[in-house]
């Protein structure tokens, strides 16, 4: 087969990474296959091209801020990729996270539906149903329309107003009679969503979890020693870490100072990883940002356990990156966080609910081997490379889903 995947980026972040991991799991099963993205670094893979330069996707930014509809912008980017798409002539054209200001949403997937290229639509976030928002939160307004928007961000504000409806029925409309177009959730609680909208009614949505290398995330357990005698951590003391490529409010950074506060006193050492801060307790060593996969390993190797304290969260990939390190979570219950906490390997705790997420550090049994093994095989790349083998096959084939 001929694949085509589209991504903000290659190699970076967590879509990144899950395009790579895909493309070189197909290439390695004989497939041709190639990737299209936005922004960041070049590639030295010869079947992996950028669209545009960074400058690019900034300026369209810009724009996005004065005058709205921030996925229909980048007409010169999106002319260039659709130029690529119908050269390079693919079986399946594979949709994965379109942000990032690198292309025009609507006039990529309207060409694709144009074309009748069998499309897959991989939802990383919850922009492709919504007025614009990556993340829609309690709001249920996207089910049928959006328009009176109570959310105040650069997806759903700019100097002209609010444009989520204008955003809404477009997309609505290109979705119409797409008989091509099969979008997959890679948590079941996106997919519900997806469901539900109505701007999706009558579009086929399956699920297929995302995956990650488990060659590179595994226990490393003498590096973690190394670590450990490194910070100056005693044995005594349970290991908690937090990683995110940057402290925000989404994450839940604030909440897990919080958490630390209120452990002073307690056997616990917090290591923070993956961004910066300043003022936090003393039994928290700020690690900044992290290079390299093979690090975070170790890091998630090193802890007792991985806290995600995101306020809203589809299907974080660090928890699946810690369990197959051995290494338990334990969450809030939002979005997908549940999905990625396997039995035996952590919990999940009412959003918000710090006492409940100390109560459940300090009784958090070891991991047993049986299961980290599960979660190695379940969250393994090479699995969900064949899971989307099936639905290449099933969709070019145009069965019933």
């Amino acid at each position: 087969m001929n694949i085509l995947q589209i991504n903000c980026v290659y190699g970076v972040g967590s879509t990144g990474n899950i395009t790579r991991d895909l493309h070189q799991a197909l290439l390695a099963r004989g497939h041709r296959s190639a990737v299209l993205y936005g922004r960041g670094p070049l590639s030295a893979d010869p079947h992996v091209a950028r669209i545009c330069p960074s400058w690019y996707g900034r300026a369209q930014g810009l724009a996005a801020r004065v005058a709205g509809l921030p996925y229909g912008r980048c007409i010169r980017s999106t002319r260039h990729l659709l130029d690529r798409i119908h050269r390079i002539g693919p079986d399946v054209v594979h949709l994965q996270c379109l942000n990032g200001h690198f292309c025009n949403l609507y006039l990529l997937l309207e060409d694709l539906k144009q074309s009748g290229i069998p499309t897959v639509l991989t939802l990383h976030a919850e922009f492709p149903y919504t007025g614009g928002c990556s993340h829609a939160g309690p709001c249920s307004g996207w089910k049928e329309h959006c328009g009176v928007c109570v959310r105040t961000t650069p997806e759903t504000t700019c100097l002209l107003g609010n444009r989520t409806a204008a955003a809404w029925r477009r997309l609505r409309g290109i979705y119409e009679g797409w008989n091509r177009l099969t979008v997959v959730g890679c948590s079941r609680w996106i997919a519900r969503r997806a469901a539900a909208s109505s701007a999706l009614s009558g579009i086929p949505v399956t699920v297929i979890a995302n995956g990650i290398d488990t060659t590179v995330f595994r226990p490393r357990r003498q590096e973690a020693a190394d670590l450990h005698r490194a910070l100056s951590i005693p044995p005594e003391e349970r290991v908690v870490l937090f990683a995110a490529p940057a402290f925000s409010r989404e994450k839940g950074f604030d909440l897990f100072l919080e958490l630390a506060r209120s452990c002073r006193g307690l056997p616990l050492r917090f290591l923070a990883a993956g961004g910066r801060c300043t003022g936090g307790p003393d039994n928290l060593t700020v690690l900044g940002h992290v290079s390299g996969r093979e690090h975070m390993a170790v890091l998630y190797t090193a802890a007792d356990a991985l806290v995600l304290c995101s306020r809203q969260d589809n299907f974080p990939t660090v928890c699946l990156e810690a369990a197959a390190c051995g290494t338990p979570v334990v969450g809030f219950s939002v979005g997908g966080v549940a999905e990625t906490i396997l039995p035996g390997l952590g919990t999940a705790v009412p959003p918000g609910d710090i006492p409940s997420m100390q109560r459940a550090l300090l009784e958090l049994p070891s991991p047993l081997p049986a299961a980290v093994e599960r979660a190695r095989v379940l969250w393994d790349c090479q699995r969900m490379a064949e899971d989307y083998l099936a639905l290449y096959r099933a969709v070019t084939r145009q069965e019933v889903l």
